[in-house]
């Protein structure tokens, strides 16, 4: 009985330190980043009320359903398409900032996520091919691939139709990409280079 009071102590004891410690962490360290928060939802809050009573009452200050029903689809579309905007942006900054055309060894391609038509190339862009040469692109249906894809040739871009094209083997291929190649982004949180165009010539004997 005496060593299952003093266990239940120690789980209450272990508790109240524990919920002490998350007290002081959200008092006195994140107090200026709830502060600045605060600001910026209120900040936002406000502009929006404001525009919710300029779109939503008629000319005598009256509520009009109809009005306020088209300002919530609206508010949902915008929702939606500010990460879309916000990621086309960053992509076509990327693109401008790191595009490069290669010509390197591939091996592999393949089609890692089938539902998102995502596809995995993977080779070196030196001989020998090993881990200090591995190189890796992933070739995906964004928004800006499809607009390079149709300035470029007039059609959507279709991750299929490149990655189909790198042969099975170490192949000599140029590849016209854009991004960061580096090895601790890939393996820790999966960023790659895009590849938008592969063209693969001939075989390489190892």
């Amino acid at each position: 009985m005496r060593e299952k009071v003093k266990a239940g102590l120690a789980s209450s004891r272990f508790l109240v330190q524990l919920a002490a410690s998350l007290h002081w962490l959200w008092a006195v360290p994140l107090r200026p980043f709830r502060r600045a928060g605060a600001w910026i939802v209120g900040s936002v809050f406000r502009r929006y009320r404001h525009l919710w009573v300029r779109c939503t009452h008629n000319e005598y200050g009256g509520f009009v359903y109809w009005r306020g029903g088209a300002m919530i689809l609206a508010t949902g579309v915008a929702l939606y398409l500010i990460p879309v905007v916000l990621g086309f942006a960053a992509q076509t900054a990327l693109y401008f900032t790191t595009r490069n055309y290669e010509e390197v060894y591939l091996i592999q391609s393949e089609e890692i996520y089938p539902d998102d038509n995502v596809w995995a190339v993977r080779g070196c862009d030196r001989l020998p091919c090993d881990r200090d040469s591995s190189i890796y692109f992933r070739i995906s249906p964004t928004p800006f691939n499809h607009l390079w894809s149709v300035v470029n040739t007039g059609w959507l871009f279709v991750p299929d139709d490149v990655g189909s094209g790198v042969p099975t083997g170490l192949t000599r291929c140029w590849v016209r990409s854009y991004g960061i190649r580096i090895k601790t982004l890939m393996r820790r949180f999966e960023i790659y280079p895009d590849a938008l165009d592969i063209s693969c010539r001939n075989a390489v004997e190892r």
